[in-house]
């Protein structure tokens, strides 16, 4: 950091390259044909070295040994940790592909994914395999040096940390990242206490290693706003108890082998395949949730109307009055929907159903829009909701509406059935419901909290020691 050249450096446009986002949608484009496909992946040597400066600029690049050295050296192509080089390289390495694709052809389809040195090039069918090996053959013919020593491929390839697999489709963390991202997040969770540095140095790595968990990735919000809130703190300090049940989850997710995940089927309509409004209140004695399913045309096809109860949901009335927790109770009466009417296909089939949702609660919306919130219980009900769409294979976009258009909904929560069939009632048991990972979450947050309680009164109880303060000599003079 002490050459001062980065923020001297003014690229000319921005420089995006290829990764999960784009795994994912390959594979879900090849699982949709149902193509076989088969994965080469190489290594450029020195790449940041493959281009040379403009003559005018090679005086940025001269250096010393020594103060006192005669010899002054001056580095004539890309330097490592000099931005200019990966602006440089990516130009040189686009037209290569560019080229390549050219004199392949239509007739044989591949795909050529570069993220710096590493490039990936898979293609389906007998034609897609014959053009993978021309293109490493024409961009070797073009100077392109590769280490044919870390040639590898197949139809499971590790390719940037991404690990695919080709046989299922599905695409996740290699072994390694995922063993070390379990055992950080384990470890934070656990003790509890990090510095700002190692917290930083840890949600690096956990940024980069998250971008192929699609359900996981939006819970590092939180992670990263706290770690940016004490980035110049000193000392160790304690790490607020919904963050380290984020970071518990985050653990359990990635140790029960769930780092490797599928991609959504692509969209070729707009139209919700469910549709449902929701709605909750709450007074000082009570809560209901209620909400009801809607067909294509307008009509309503079933609907529920619940008491929620302190025998199984005690995290509603920790805070003694349930209005104090609207947002959670209104998030409830969402995942009660979701969990009634958003059942997913047969079994043994694949696919995904998009949900549309309503609710008068704005920040519900953003909330699910973003899987992101502090707050206790809000936080651990988005997890769970994440769960059930993740596991019903489902996605929801849940929309904010005024509350007069959402009247039906809050007749519900109201006890006012007049406009509802009862014979289109369904039940929802809530004492008999299992949760995925509500009740273990919850158990886990309320274990942080009681640690932090504890902590506080070991601090007002204990008396703070008196330090023994060295008595001056006296001048004998």
């Amino acid at each position: 950091h002490g050459t001062k050249i980065n923020n001297r450096i003014r690229c000319r446009d921005k420089q995006r390259s290829p990764g999960a986002r784009e795994k994912m949608y390959l594979l879900a484009y090849y699982k949709a044909r149902g193509d076989i496909v088969f994965s080469l992946v190489g290594d450029i040597s020195k790449a940041h070295r493959r281009f040379l400066h403009e003559p005018s600029e090679l005086g940025l690049l001269a250096c010393r040994v020594k103060n006192n050295d005669d010899h002054i050296f001056i580095n004539r192509v890309g330097t490592f940790g000099v931005a200019s080089a990966s602006y440089w390289w990516g130009r040189i390495a686009a037209a290569g592909i560019r080229l390549t694709h050219e004199i392949i052809g239509p007739q044989r389809p591949i795909e050529m994914l570069i993220f710096a040195d590493d490039l990936e090039s898979l293609g389906a069918g007998l034609e897609g395999r014959r053009g993978i090996v021309l293109a490493y053959l024409y961009l070797s013919t073009m100077g392109f040096p590769f280490k044919w020593s870390k040639q590898r491929g197949g139809l499971k390839v590790e390719w940037i940390g991404l690990f695919t697999d080709y046989t299922t489709m599905r695409l996740g963390l290699s072994p390694s990242r995922s063993a070390w991202m379990e055992t950080w997040t384990r470890k934070m969770a656990v003790l509890g206490r990090a510095t700002s540095k190692e917290m930083e140095q840890g949600l690096g790595r956990l940024g980069f290693a998250a971008n192929a968990l699609t359900w996981e990735r939006p819970f590092l919000g939180p992670l990263y706003a706290w770690t940016s809130a004490v980035r110049n703190k000193r000392g160790i300090l304690r790490i607020p108890a919904m963050l380290r049940t984020i970071l518990w989850f985050l653990a359990e997710r990635t140790g029960d082998g769930g780092s490797l995940q599928e991609p959504a089927p692509l969209r070729t309509t707009d139209r919700a395949d469910v549709t449902f409004f929701t709605d909750a209140k709450a007074t000082e004695h009570g809560a209901w949730i209620g909400g009801f399913l809607q067909s294509q045309d307008g009509s309503i096809i079933e609907w529920f109307s619940e008491e929620v109860l302190e025998s199984w949901a005690p995290w509603l009335f920790i805070r003694k009055d349930p209005k104090r927790v609207i947002a959670s109770l209104e998030l409830l009466a969402t995942l009660v929907a979701t969990r009634l009417w958003a059942k997913g296909l047969r079994k043994g089939a694949r696919g995904t159903c998009w949900i549309k949702a309503g609710t008068d609660n704005l920040s519900n919306s953003y909330a699910v829009s973003k899987w992101m919130s502090t707050k206790y219980p809000l936080t651990i009900l988005i997890m769970e909701l994440s769960e059930t769409l993740r596991t019903r294979g489902c996605e929801l976009h849940l929309e904010w509406i005024p509350r007069e258009r959402n009247q039906l909904a809050d007749d519900l929560t109201n006890q006012d059935f007049k406009h509802f069939s009862l014979d289109s009632r369904v039940q929802f048991v809530g004492g008999d419901t299992r949760w995925l990972v509500l009740d273990g979450l919850m158990a886990k947050a309320q274990e942080f909290h009681m640690e932090l309680a504890e902590e506080r009164k070991r601090k007002v109880t204990d008396p703070k020691p008196v330090k023994n303060k060295k008595r001056k000599k006296l001048d004998p003079w």
